[in-house]
């Protein structure tokens, strides 16, 4: 025996250096992917994992089936709409979607009497879900909008605690989707996106800490000065930060009804615990972006703010100043200071949603082009990450996790 032990050790000391370091030197891990993106398809749910640097890789099982558009994910679940119900899918900790847990149909409730399911929202703790239910008559007019809220329980089923009505304008779409505050307190939208018919203004919903529920909020709106009294602010889209502040999508328009407006504007709001909205900004100091502001998007930490559209409207002069491209931007923001310019266009490629994770990274999706946009992106610094852009067969939604 011991011979041959003798024998067997010669061999492998007289073997080459790397075919002992190949034996006892341990295979390096790949890095843990820092964050998992989730892209629909006509196919199912693409799920990439996402290196420190951005790459993406495709993860075992891809796609994976699942009813109605992806619109949210918290730490455990997967949600998505269908026309009337809400569906959840489990996540395991590699990110793999497991088959559906529960569901609930919607159309139950009260706020389903305004539509079918829309825009939906979760807060910050991921219990509580806001689903938009509007209702547009053939001839575009929008007849009610109100916001349903549901519980999410630590199994995934999902539990009706109340509905809120929200001011419509007749002559126009719906209000955009909800953006939650940072300290979990309030909700905001834009009531009566318009051209034309002008009530656009940012209203705000008060969270029930107790139940999750929202309810309707005089908030007090302390506009920038115009031009001069013959023109007025129109908002058309807003996002919130970690703080107390809101990124605002606005234009002056002059001459009501039909008037001619002015080019896009992005403003810095501050609000108060009383939900009131003030701003320091003034139309001198608010840039215009050269992207046309269809998305408003907020890093995790407050700092940039992603803007998309999937349309340009470069045709639409104003003077000598555009409404914007389609395409991509991303601007510094600052909390209750002006918003300040940063990139430029990133890509013209048409963008319909855009989306951060918590390690600097931004995504963006095309639904005409069929690609998935990554970029690095801190305050100091832009990378399009290896790979990027991706080509995905016709992608409808991006969520990430």
């Amino acid at each position: 025996m011991t011979s041959q032990l003798q024998l067997l050790l010669c061999v492998v000391v007289a073997g080459s250096p790397q075919a002992v370091l190949a034996q006892f030197t341990p295979a390096t891990a790949a890095p843990a992917p820092v964050a998992h993106v989730y892209v629909q398809t006509p196919n199912g749910v693409n799920l990439y994992n996402t290196s420190p640097t951005g790459q993406l890789s495709l993860a075992v099982g891809s796609p994976f089936k699942s009813v109605g558009l992806l619109v949210a994910a918290n730490g455990k679940y997967l949600i998505s709409n269908g026309t009337t119900y809400v569906h959840v899918y489990p996540l395991s900790s590699t990110g793999a979607i497991g088959k559906e847990v529960s569901n609930i149909n919607t159309a139950l409730y009260s706020g389903a009497e305004c539509g079918t399911t829309g825009p939906t929202a979760l807060d910050h703790t991921g219990q509580s879900l806001y689903v938009q239910h509007a209702s547009v008559t053939s001839s575009g007019s929008i007849v009610c909008s109100a916001f349903q809220s549901y519980k999410i329980g630590s199994t995934g089923q999902l539990t009706f605690v109340g509905a809120t009505e929200e001011g419509v304008n007749e002559h126009v779409a719906a209000p955009t989707p909800l953006t939650i505050s940072g300290q979990n307190n309030y909700a905001f939208d834009v009531y009566g996106v318009s051209f034309g018919y002008e009530t656009s203004v940012i209203q705000a919903s008060k969270r029930n800490a107790g139940t999750g529920s929202l309810e309707p909020w005089r908030s007090f709106v302390t506009n920038p000065a115009t031009y001069d009294s013959s023109w007025e602010w129109m908002q058309f889209g807003v996002a919130a930060d970690p703080a107390n502040h809101l990124a605002v999508f606005q234009m002056q328009e002059q001459g009501l009804p039909f008037g001619k407006f002015a080019f896009p504007q992005l403003a810095s709001y501050s609000f108060d615990s009383s939900g009131n909205l003030t701003t320091t900004n003034t139309y001198k100091n608010m840039p215009a972006s050269q992207v046309y502001p269809a998305v408003l998007n907020m890093s995790p930490s407050g700092k940039l703010l992603a803007v998309a559209s999937p349309t340009s409207y470069s045709s639409c002069k104003c003077g000598t100043a555009s409404w914007g491209t389609a395409g991509l931007q991303v601007f510094h923001f600052n909390g209750a200071q002006p918003i300040t310019h940063y990139t430029s266009t990133l890509t013209k490629t048409p963008i319909d949603s855009v989306h951060w994770d918590h390690a600097n990274h931004l995504y963006a999706i095309s639904h005409s082009a069929s690609k998935l946009f990554v970029y690095t992106i801190t305050p100091t610094s832009v990378t399009q990450a290896p790979g990027s852009p991706y080509t995905i067969h016709s992608p409808t939604a991006l969520v990430v996790r």
